[in-house]
């Protein structure tokens, strides 16, 4: 199976060595991996190490420095240039399923979305609030998503209580010590 792996940061810390051992894993089970992040960085060559086609293409990530009139007119911007850019990547790679890495990037569910494509979210975070941004991720994970995937029963237990509708499961982050 193609599919187009999103991802917010090139760097090579938490999120982004679980996002390496995630992609290793959908390697070794066949499937083809076809990377999307916003900027170069140790990731990213680590990935074409092993085979990936990494993309640098604006992927709109939420952030909180951009929870203001002028940052939200550059998301609305960015998020445009984005689905533009995904889709162009989707044609070249005829990919079949979207899987984003993190809540921080919305354009994937709404690019899967509207193109009909299965679209995986991985989530790792617990959002504290406000309450509006709750329910607007809520809405979004179960009606953007055709699975979830919760790093804790803490993150899964989180969302189920702001939308029980979502149809999420836990599957635990972790390295192989040996």
């Amino acid at each position: 199976m193609n599919i187009l792996f999103l991802h917010s940061s090139p760097d090579l810390y938490g999120a982004g060595k679980v996002a390496l051992e995630d992609i290793k894993i959908l390697q070794k089970n066949g499937h083809n991996l076809v990377i999307c992040m916003s900027r170069e960085g140790p990731l990213c060559d680590t990935l074409r190490n092993i085979g990936c086609s990494v993309n640098i293409i604006p992927l709109a990530t939420v952030r909180r420095e951009y929870f203001n009139l002028r940052g939200i007119l550059n998301r609305f911007y960015v998020y445009r240039k984005s689905l533009r850019a995904l889709k162009k990547v989707a044609d070249e790679h005829k990919i079949e399923l979207v899987y984003t890495n993190t809540t921080g990037i919305l354009t994937g569910a709404i690019f899967a979305k509207r193109t009909g494509l299965k679209h995986c979210w991985h989530v790792h975070e617990i959002i504290p609030g406000p309450n509006w941004l709750l329910k607007f991720y809520g809405h979004l994970l179960s009606k953007y998503a055709d699975v979830v995937i919760a790093v804790s029963d803490a993150v899964k237990n989180h969302w189920l209580e702001v939308n029980e509708k979502i149809n999420i499961v836990r599957v635990y982050n972790g390295f192989d010590l040996d």
